[in-house]
């Protein structure tokens, strides 16, 4: 049973991540449900994930990257739950991103929108996201983009990601170099130039491009 002491600690520790009126809502949802939640340090390869219970580890495992904004972090939260969902759901197989995630995944979303935990200008992004199924990868990477433009005062700095740039060009990301070498749907294959392996990198990372020698 959780002490009203370590809800509190629990509080304070997801105050920093969360926009405020979603605090209480994920911390009682991972209770509820005995989630495994962690913040992990940045990982170029992904925002967060869900985990299944396996025979070594038999709890549901739900980790978010810790260096995304609020908005986006709540948002990537709600996509890890809808992923833990769907597996209540359905135990048997289905598809990681069908229909049955995108319903549950909606339905995250507008529970958060009567919340008001997300900033104004990324509104009309989200309803036209989840105005009807099935979800458009595109209009998610909308959404993305409006919560990383969130504050910025100077038009001269606009948010990069990959799709901003054409195969052959360089950006630096998480303090490594890669080059584009192919757009896989939402993702795209990078060599990084440091240890010459192959990586699998978000259109919509954050980068800073670099200048061709």
């Amino acid at each position: 049973m959780t002490t009203p002491s370590q809800l509190q600690q629990y509080e304070q520790l997801l105050g920093k991540y969360l926009p405020a009126n979603a605090v209480k809502p994920i911390i009682q949802f991972v209770l509820d449900n005995k989630i495994f939640f962690k913040i992990m340090p940045p990982r170029s390869s992904k925002l967060g994930d869900y985990c299944a219970p396996t025979p070594a580890m038999p709890i549901h495992r739900i980790t978010v990257n810790g260096d995304l904004g609020k908005a986006e972090f709540l948002w990537v939260t709600l996509h890890e739950m809808a992923h833990y969902q769907t597996k209540k759901q359905y135990p048997r197989r289905v598809r990681p991103h069908g229909i049955e995630w995108q319903r549950n995944f909606a339905d995250n979303i507008r529970k958060y929108l009567q919340l008001d935990c997300f900033p104004q200008n990324s509104l009309p992004a989200i309803r036209q996201y989840i105005a009807k199924l099935p979800l458009s990868p595109s209009a998610n990477d909308r959404v993305m983009l409006s919560f990383r433009q969130v504050g910025q005062q100077q038009p001269a700095n606009p948010v990069i990601t990959p799709d901003n740039l054409q195969p052959g060009d360089c950006f630096a990301l998480q303090g490594r170099t890669f080059q584009i070498v192919e757009k896989k749907r939402t993702r795209y294959r990078c060599l990084c130039l440091e240890n010459r392996q192959m990586y699998s990198i978000s259109a919509i990372a954050t980068v800073q491009p670099l200048k061709k020698s």
